[in-house]
């Protein structure tokens, strides 16, 4: 559903992407499929699956110091990654070191404070974010939003409901840390569902579509440019 949304904002004249937190590799194997394309994944596990998947480009164990400090990209890409900073404003100044002039930002996050549940907790979130809450972000980092949208109503709501209640189900004690690096994992199709997943998906991003400006939905996608 995510993807719906982000596919019509990639521009033509991208040709070099930087993807923070690839994950299992959902995203990225299609980017690397039309870009020059580095990866960075912290977690090992998640980046195993990712490498099998994506066959194009480099994907790297490590964050943005693991690259050489000269790389530059025309896209800096990022879904559900800033929740999981504690200082977003100073994690988005960096991503935006990495861009060229005029670069853009292409990110997404969960939305609206109240829909806070046990998976945020799970999954190691500090936050979720109000549509004027994030642009003031994006401003207060050197970024002038494009587009704000909001995704997945109502078929996400549901995944969200479900993952709620698998997480109030379960007591296990993790650090801030430890539950950003699993949560690139929790509750992933296995590949022989991958057809079903996708399936869903399409039929959310039509689903959607009516919404994106509304505050029904679990998540935002924005996209930003770098200012001067």
């Amino acid at each position: 559903m995510r993807w719906a949304l982000i596919a019509p904002l990639l521009d033509d004249g991208v040709r070099s992407v930087l993807e923070v937190g690839v994950g299992q590799g959902a995203l990225g194997y299609r980017l690397a499929e039309r870009y020059r394309y580095v990866g960075l994944e912290l977690d090992e596990q998640a980046l195993a699956v990712a490498r099998s998947r994506i066959r194009r480009g480099t994907l790297v164990h490590g964050g943005l110091d693991a690259l050489p400090p000269e790389d530059r990209f025309d896209l800096v890409v990022a879904t559900e990654v800033l929740e999981h900073c504690k200082d977003d404003v100073a994690e988005l100044r960096l991503w935006r070191e990495r861009l060229v002039p005029r670069g853009s930002l292409l990110l997404s996050v969960p939305a609206f404070p109240e829909r806070f549940g046990p998976w945020d907790v799970k999954a190691g979130h500090f936050r979720r974010y109000e549509r004027d809450g994030l642009a003031a972000t994006l401003r207060a980092a050197g970024f002038e939003p494009v587009a704000i949208r909001t995704y997945g109503f109502p078929l996400g709501n549901l995944l969200e409901a479900a993952r709620d209640a698998v997480a109030r189900s379960e007591h296990a004690e993790a650090s801030m840390a430890e539950r950003t690096a699993a949560s690139g994992r929790l509750l992933q199709p296995s590949r022989a569902t991958g057809w079903l997943t996708a399936a869903a998906g399409a039929v959310g991003g039509v689903l959607q579509r009516p919404f994106t400006a509304s505050r029904l939905g679990v998540g935002f996608v924005a996209l930003a440019t770098a200012r001067d």
